[in-house]
């Protein structure tokens, strides 16, 4: 009984971690930027996804400018899942703040030459 109600609070907070992620995007775009910032970070408090949810907030920072903030959130992210060439992205186009495409884009190729998982 009781792993059983420990499985259901697991997914329940799994749901409301999924709906605070999907409610900031909409509120993004209409320039809600605080009940966007606000739903990403609650989304943060469930054990799921965690690398998408830090790198969604990180996102929300960069695009607002905050590039010392979004880094942090987005090298959380990676440390999570190295694997994810979105966060990476993220994290080079944060690295290099208000840089040109190109600098964005040589800045990843450099980072991805050295970076060498072990």
């Amino acid at each position: 009984m009781r792993q059983s109600r420990n499985s259901r609070c697991r997914f329940a907070r799994s749901k409301l971690s999924e709906a605070h992620s999907l409610l900031a995007s909409p509120n993004d775009r209409k320039g809600l930027r605080d009940l966007a910032q606000q739903s990403f970070e609650t989304a943060l408090h469930a054990p799921d996804d965690q690398a998408m949810h830090l790198n969604n907030l990180g996102y929300l920072f960069y695009k607002n400018g905050e590039y010392d903030e979004a880094i942090k959130y987005l090298k959380r992210s990676v440390k999570i899942n190295s694997e994810d060439k979105r966060i990476w992205n993220n994290l080079g186009m944060a690295q290099c703040g208000p840089a040109s495409l190109a600098t964005v884009t040589r800045a990843l190729r450099m980072r991805r030459m050295s970076f060498r998982p072990g």
